[in-house]
C-alpha cells in the first residue's frame, strides 16, 4: 500500500512538470511568432524581391504617383542589335509596365505553360493604344482558335499586321481581356491610336492588358518577348542574358539576382521555363530579360551547381547590355558573334 502511494505522488508530480514544459514551450513559440514580422520588415528595407503584385491582387482604383516618364521615340536603334520598334500600348507609368509577375517566357503555375507577352496592371476602362501603325486582323472573341468562341482565353482582343517587318517577317502585336473594342477588322491604324479599353474578359483573374509582339505568323507559337521590342522609358536601358550550362544548353527557370549598386535595390527573377513555346531573339538567342532598368552600374549574381558568380555591368540609356552565362565557365559580358541584323524597320 506504501509503494502505491509513492507512486501515485511520483506520477502526479512528473504530470505537473510535463504540463509546466508545455506552457514554458508555448509561450516561447509565441514570443518567436510576434518578432517574425519586424524581422521580415527589416529584410525589406534592404532588399526588393520581386515588388510587384500579382494580376489577383490587381487594384481597380485609378494610379496614382509621379508624373509617367516619356518614352524615346521609334524606332530606336542605338545598337546595331537593337530593334525598338514600337511604343507602349498604354499611357507609360512607372508602376504599370510588366507590373506582375505574370512575364515572358515565365510559367508560374506551370512551367511548361510559359506565358507568351507581358500584362500590364491596370483598371477597367483604361485607354489602349496600338503600339505601332498597321492593319487590323483580327478584332473580337476567337483569337487563340481564329473561331468567334467567346470562352477564347483571350476574351475580347486584337491584333494588328504592322506596316513594317523585321529581316523580311511581318510583324504583329496582339492585346488581350479588352472590355471594348474601338476598330474593327480590315481597318488601318496608326501608331497611338486609341484602338479599346482594357479590361478582365477570357481567362483572367483581374483587369489587365494583356501584350504580345509575334513575328512571322499570328499565332500563339510565335511570340517574342515584348521588352525587346518597345522603346524603353528616357533614362531606362534593357539588360539582356543567355544563361545556359557549360555544353551550352539553355538552363531553364535558372535563378538570377540583379542589384543596382545606386540605390541598393536587388531584383530576383528566373530565365525563361521553356524552349518549345517561347521563341527568342534571333541575335540575342536570350532566355533572361531585365527592362526598365535606370542608367548605371549593376551587379549579377548566379548560384549554378553549388558555385556562386558574379559579373559587373553598365546599363546604357535606351540601348541593350548583354550578358552569357556559360556553366562553370562563368559570366561574361560581351556580344554574340553572329552577324549583325538589319537594325531598322523595312516597310512591306
Amino acid at each position: 500500500m506504501k509503494n502505491k502511494k509513492i507512486t501515485t505522488v511520483f506520477i502526479l508530480l512528473f504530470n505537473s512538470l510535463l504540463v509546466f514544459f508545455i506552457f514554458i514551450a508555448i509561450s516561447q513559440i509565441k514570443n518567436v511568432q510576434a518578432s517574425g514580422p519586424s524581422v521580415e520588415a527589416s529584410l525589406q528595407e534592404v532588399t526588393q524581391v520581386n515588388a510587384t503584385p500579382t494580376p489577383d491582387s490587381f487594384s481597380e482604383e485609378p494610379l496614382t504617383g509621379e508624373s509617367p516618364p516619356n518614352l524615346y521615340a521609334a524606332p530606336l536603334a542605338l545598337n546595331p542589335n537593337d530593334h525598338f520598334y514600337f511604343t507602349r500600348p498604354v499611357i507609360v507609368d512607372a508602376n504599370t509596365w510588366n507590373a506582375s509577375n505574370f512575364i515572358y517566357g515565365i510559367g508560374e503555375d506551370d512551367p511548361n505553360s510559359p506565358h507568351t507577352g507581358v500584362d500590364i496592371k491596370l483598371p477597367t476602362g483604361t485607354s489602349v493604344y496600338a503600339a505601332g501603325s498597321g492593319t487590323v486582323v483580327w478584332a473580337g472573341y476567337g483569337l487563340y482558335l481564329s473561331s468567334k468562341d467567346s470562352d477564347d482565353p483571350y476574351g475580347f482582343a486584337i491584333a494588328i499586321r504592322h506596316d513594317f517587318g523585321y529581316q523580311g517577317e511581318t510583324l504583329y502585336t496582339v492585346y488581350g481581356h479588352l472590355s471594348q473594342i474601338n476598330i474593327r477588322r480590315g481597318q488601318k491604324v496608326e501608331v497611338g491610336q486609341l484602338i479599346g479599353l482594357s479590361g478582365n474578359t477570357g481567362v483572367s483573374t483581374a483587369p489587365h492588358l494583356h501584350f504580345e509582339v509575334r513575328l512571322g505568323l499570328n499565332d500563339f507559337f510565335s511570340s517574342v518577348n515584348p521588352e525587346l521590342w518597345t522603346v524603353p522609358p528616357e533614362g531606362t536601358g534593357v539588360l539582356v542574358g543567355r544563361m545556359t550550362t557549360t555544353i551550352g544548353q539553355k538552363l531553364l527557370g535558372q535563378e538570377i539576382a540583379l542589384k543596382n549598386l545606386t540605390t541598393g535595390i536587388t531584383i530576383f527573377d528566373h530565365s525563361y521555363t521553356s524552349t518549345e513555346i517561347i521563341g527568342s531573339d534571333s541575335f540575342y538567342d536570350e532566355n533572361i530579360v531585365f527592362s526598365d532598368l535606370e542608367a548605371g552600374d549593376y551587379r549579377i549574381y548566379v548560384p549554378y551547381v553549388g558555385y556562386d558568380f558574379y559579373l559587373w555591368v553598365t546599363i546604357k540609356s535606351g540601348s541593350i547590355t548583354y550578358f552569357r552565362l556559360n556553366g562553370l565557365y562563368g559570366l561574361v559580358s560581351e556580344m554574340p558573334y553572329d552577324p549583325l541584323p538589319i537594325n531598322l524597320p523595312s516597310l512591306q
